[in-house]
Protein backbone atom coordinates (compact mmCIF):
# COMPACT_ATOMS: atom_id res chain seq x y z
CA UNK A 1 0.00 0.00 0.00
CA UNK A 2 2.85 2.38 0.81
CA UNK A 3 4.40 1.55 -2.56
CA UNK A 4 1.22 2.57 -4.33
CA UNK A 5 0.88 5.83 -2.39
CA UNK A 6 4.53 6.70 -3.04
CA UNK A 7 4.27 5.80 -6.71
CA UNK A 8 1.43 8.29 -7.18
CA UNK A 9 2.87 10.89 -4.79
CA UNK A 10 2.90 13.69 -7.36
CA UNK A 11 -0.70 13.00 -8.33
CA UNK A 12 -1.80 13.06 -4.70
CA UNK A 13 -0.01 16.36 -4.06
CA UNK A 14 -1.46 17.89 -7.24
CA UNK A 15 -4.99 16.71 -6.46
CA UNK A 16 -4.87 18.06 -2.93
CA UNK A 17 -3.55 21.38 -4.24
CA UNK A 18 -6.33 21.63 -6.84
CA UNK A 19 -9.01 20.80 -4.30
CA UNK A 20 -7.71 23.53 -2.04
CA UNK A 21 -9.76 22.21 0.85
CA UNK A 22 -8.16 23.32 4.10
CA UNK A 23 -9.83 20.47 5.98
CA UNK A 24 -7.74 17.94 4.09
CA UNK A 25 -4.51 17.16 5.82
CA UNK A 26 -1.59 17.61 3.50
CA UNK A 27 1.50 15.53 4.07
CA UNK A 28 4.64 17.50 4.77
CA UNK A 29 7.96 16.56 3.20
CA UNK A 30 9.03 15.03 6.55
CA UNK A 31 5.92 12.84 6.54
CA UNK A 32 6.67 11.67 3.00
CA UNK A 33 10.17 10.71 4.18
CA UNK A 34 8.65 8.84 7.13
CA UNK A 35 6.38 6.99 4.73
CA UNK A 36 9.29 6.06 2.43
CA UNK A 37 11.39 4.79 5.33
CA UNK A 38 8.45 2.85 6.78
CA UNK A 39 7.96 1.21 3.40
CA UNK A 40 11.61 0.17 3.37
CA UNK A 41 11.35 -1.32 6.86
CA UNK A 42 8.13 -3.20 6.07
CA UNK A 43 9.29 -4.49 2.68
CA UNK A 44 10.74 -7.71 4.09
CA UNK A 45 7.42 -8.55 5.75
CA UNK A 46 5.69 -8.16 2.40
CA UNK A 47 8.30 -10.37 0.72
CA UNK A 48 7.92 -13.11 3.35
CA UNK A 49 4.15 -12.89 3.07
CA UNK A 50 4.34 -13.29 -0.72
CA UNK A 51 6.72 -16.25 -0.37
CA UNK A 52 4.37 -17.99 2.06
CA UNK A 53 1.32 -17.24 -0.09
CA UNK A 54 2.90 -18.58 -3.27
CA UNK A 55 3.55 -22.05 -1.88
CA UNK A 56 0.66 -24.45 -1.74
CA UNK A 57 2.29 -26.13 1.26
CA UNK A 58 4.67 -24.17 3.47
CA UNK A 59 7.16 -26.44 5.18
CA UNK A 60 8.33 -26.05 8.75
CA UNK A 61 11.92 -25.93 7.57
CA UNK A 62 11.33 -22.48 6.07
CA UNK A 63 10.37 -21.00 9.42
CA UNK A 64 13.95 -20.54 10.61
CA UNK A 65 14.92 -18.90 7.31
CA UNK A 66 12.01 -16.48 7.47
CA UNK A 67 12.54 -15.55 11.12
CA UNK A 68 16.30 -15.08 10.77
CA UNK A 69 15.81 -13.03 7.60
CA UNK A 70 13.27 -10.81 9.34
CA UNK A 71 15.52 -10.32 12.37
CA UNK A 72 18.60 -9.56 10.29
CA UNK A 73 16.79 -7.13 8.00
CA UNK A 74 14.98 -5.22 10.76
CA UNK A 75 18.15 -4.99 12.87
CA UNK A 76 19.74 -2.89 10.09
CA UNK A 77 17.19 -0.17 10.86
CA UNK A 78 17.30 -0.35 14.67
CA UNK A 79 20.33 1.87 15.29
CA UNK A 80 20.31 3.71 11.99
CA UNK A 81 20.87 7.35 12.94
CA UNK A 82 19.89 8.57 9.48
CA UNK A 83 16.30 7.45 10.05
CA UNK A 84 13.74 9.71 11.69
CA UNK A 85 13.03 8.91 15.34
CA UNK A 86 9.56 7.55 14.57
CA UNK A 87 10.96 5.03 12.10
CA UNK A 88 13.73 4.02 14.51
CA UNK A 89 11.08 3.46 17.16
CA UNK A 90 9.03 1.37 14.71
CA UNK A 91 12.10 -0.74 13.84
CA UNK A 92 12.95 -1.17 17.54
CA UNK A 93 9.42 -2.27 18.35
CA UNK A 94 9.34 -4.72 15.45
CA UNK A 95 12.72 -6.15 16.43
CA UNK A 96 11.64 -6.57 20.07
CA UNK A 97 8.41 -8.27 19.03
CA UNK A 98 10.23 -10.64 16.68
CA UNK A 99 12.66 -11.57 19.43
CA UNK A 100 9.85 -12.01 21.95
CA UNK A 101 7.83 -14.20 19.59
CA UNK A 102 10.66 -16.26 18.08
CA UNK A 103 13.50 -16.05 20.63
CA UNK A 104 13.85 -19.82 20.96
CA UNK A 105 13.13 -20.98 17.43
CA UNK A 106 16.59 -22.51 17.02
CA UNK A 107 16.09 -24.40 20.29
CA UNK A 108 12.95 -26.14 19.07
CA UNK A 109 14.05 -29.65 18.09
CA UNK A 110 11.20 -30.21 15.65
CA UNK A 111 11.95 -27.02 13.73
CA UNK A 112 15.71 -27.56 13.68
CA UNK A 113 15.40 -31.19 12.58
CA UNK A 114 13.05 -30.20 9.77
CA UNK A 115 15.49 -27.53 8.64
CA UNK A 116 18.55 -29.79 8.86
CA UNK A 117 16.88 -32.56 6.91
CA UNK A 118 15.62 -30.25 4.18
CA UNK A 119 18.19 -30.50 1.37
CA UNK A 120 17.50 -26.92 0.30
CA UNK A 121 18.77 -25.41 3.54
CA UNK A 122 20.85 -27.83 5.63
CA UNK A 123 23.11 -25.80 7.92
CA UNK A 124 22.79 -22.50 6.08
CA UNK A 125 19.69 -21.23 7.84
CA UNK A 126 21.05 -21.15 11.39
CA UNK A 127 21.92 -17.77 12.82
CA UNK A 128 23.82 -19.26 15.76
CA UNK A 129 26.52 -21.82 14.91
CA UNK A 130 26.41 -23.38 18.38
CA UNK A 131 22.69 -24.03 18.08
CA UNK A 132 23.30 -25.62 14.69
CA UNK A 133 25.86 -27.99 16.19
CA UNK A 134 23.49 -28.77 19.07
CA UNK A 135 20.74 -29.60 16.58
CA UNK A 136 23.09 -31.85 14.59
CA UNK A 137 24.21 -33.65 17.74
CA UNK A 138 20.59 -34.06 18.87
CA UNK A 139 19.64 -35.54 15.51
CA UNK A 140 22.66 -37.88 15.54
CA UNK A 141 21.78 -39.08 19.04
CA UNK A 142 18.21 -39.65 17.98
CA UNK A 143 19.30 -41.69 14.97
CA UNK A 144 21.80 -43.70 17.03
CA UNK A 145 19.13 -44.49 19.60
CA UNK A 146 17.19 -46.45 17.03
CA UNK A 147 18.07 -50.06 17.66
CA UNK A 148 17.64 -52.31 14.72
CA UNK A 149 16.54 -55.74 15.79
CA UNK A 150 18.04 -58.65 13.91
CA UNK A 151 15.63 -60.57 11.75
CA UNK A 152 14.01 -63.16 13.97
CA UNK A 153 12.69 -65.03 11.04
CA UNK A 154 14.17 -65.89 7.76
CA UNK A 155 12.30 -64.90 4.72
CA UNK A 156 11.15 -68.04 3.09
CA UNK A 157 12.12 -68.30 -0.49
CA UNK A 158 9.32 -69.41 -2.75
CA UNK A 159 9.89 -72.80 -4.27
CA UNK A 160 8.93 -73.82 -7.72
CA UNK A 161 8.35 -77.41 -8.60
CA UNK A 162 8.18 -78.58 -12.13
CA UNK A 163 6.27 -81.61 -13.21
CA UNK A 164 8.94 -82.79 -15.61
CA UNK A 165 11.94 -82.92 -13.27
CA UNK A 166 10.35 -82.98 -9.83
CA UNK A 167 13.20 -80.82 -8.60
CA UNK A 168 12.81 -77.88 -6.32
CA UNK A 169 14.51 -74.67 -7.25
CA UNK A 170 14.46 -71.47 -5.38
CA UNK A 171 13.98 -68.15 -7.02
CA UNK A 172 14.48 -64.66 -5.76
CA UNK A 173 11.41 -62.51 -5.51
CA UNK A 174 11.40 -58.80 -6.22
Amino acid sequence: MFDRILSIKESIIATLAVLGNSELNRLSSEEWILLEDARDILKIFYDVNVEISVDKYVTLSKEIIFVNSLNKYVSKFVNNNTLPTANQHMANTMSEELIKKFYDIEDNPLVTQAALLDPRFKKHMFYNGTKCENAINFLRAKIQSIILEPDTFEQQQPTITTATTNSTTSSNSC
